[in-house]
């Protein structure tokens, strides 16, 4: 069995490591912005590769409630409940079946052909928010930051437009992509 690591609540670490490609490209962790975290079990990994700040964002009240009070007394992680896309206003949300972790905003296209027990279950209104916009809600600076980590179910690209101004300081972005339309207009590598 691999060493898997526990954070300090014993829950297993993801299986995320970043570190050899920060060290390829010379880059220092400095601020993470981590959009669709889903659990929050990166904030260790993020705090022992060492970044200074970070801000988690999701658009499940339920993920960013269960986060919160897990790092409630840690100045340097913000936790933030919104949708991230290229615009500022309420969006629906639509929460999956399960463990929620395939909820979106865009409707499930062929996601059920490959995942047939996933069903969305229940629609949510959520604020949504430009990165750049929702920078300047919380009066954190872009320059901050130079590592963004994008897991929006089928709007990378619709977050990455609305954050130009924050990419001019970002040394790395992580993404998903989809080759299969598993969401309604998702973002797809062609």
């Amino acid at each position: 069995m691999n060493n898997v690591e526990l954070d300090r609540n014993g829950k297993y670490l993801p299986d995320i490591n970043f570190e050899n490609e920060f060290n390829d490209l010379q880059v220092i962790p400095q601020g993470v912005i981590h959009v669709g975290s889903f659990s929050g079990l990166e904030i260790e990994y993020y705090k022992r590769v060492g970044f200074q700040i970070i801000l988690i964002i999701d658009a499940n009240p339920n993920v960013c409630n269960r986060i919160k009070k897990d790092y409630q007394n840690d100045k340097n992680i913000i936790i933030v409940n919104a949708v991230i896309s290229e615009y500022n206003s309420s969006i629906l949300f639509r929460l999956a079946s399960g463990d929620e972790q395939q909820s979106s905003v865009l409707k499930m296209k062929k996601y059920s052909d490959f995942y047939p027990s996933i069903k969305e279950i229940k629609d949510i209104k959520v604020k949504s928010r430009t990165l750049d916009h929702l920078l300047m809600e919380l009066n954190l600076s872009a320059r901050n930051f130079n590592f963004l980590n994008l897991n929006t179910q089928g709007i990378e690209l619709s977050a990455l437009l609305g954050s130009v101004d924050l990419l001019k300081h970002i040394e790395v972005i992580n993404t998903e992509f989809y080759l299969e339309e598993l969401y309604e207009n998702c973002s797809k590598l062609k």
